[in-house]
């Protein structure tokens, strides 16, 4: 028999602890988003893509980019009129350093079939 005190004090010296640390320079606090996502909401007025990136972009809309603790994340949208929207979805993912495997577009495609969206971590 024991009490719960003991499991209480394990659990408080066992759990993950997260400490996000934030640095601002100057008086104003404001949102800079992440140039890594290149989607369309958020590399808008970037002049420097190419031809078949901007293709590309214009078939991908992130709908959110945010982070949960230490963990960064993106919400798209692939344009369910693409021509082919797993194989857009897979060029995004790369073009922005997500690991994707030669089965990739084959997993997605009945998901984005039925127009959901994709959750990129």
């Amino acid at each position: 028999v024991s009490s719960n005190e003991a499991f209480v004090r394990l659990m408080s010296s066992t759990d993950p602890q997260f400490v996000l640390e934030e640095l601002w320079e100057g008086n104003e606090c404001q949102f800079v988003p992440d140039k890594k996502f290149k989607g369309a909401d958020v590399m808008a007025n970037t002049a420097e893509s190419s031809a078949s990136v901007e293709e590309i972009e214009a078939d991908v809309t992130v709908v959110k980019a945010d982070s949960v603790g230490p963990y960064d994340y993106v919400l798209i949208k692939i344009n369910p009129d693409a021509e082919s929207p797993a194989e857009v979805a897979v060029d995004w993912l790369q073009e922005n350093d997500y690991d994707v495997f030669d089965s990739t577009a084959t997993v997605l495609d009945p998901y984005l079939q039925k127009q959901m969206m994709l959750l990129a971590f």
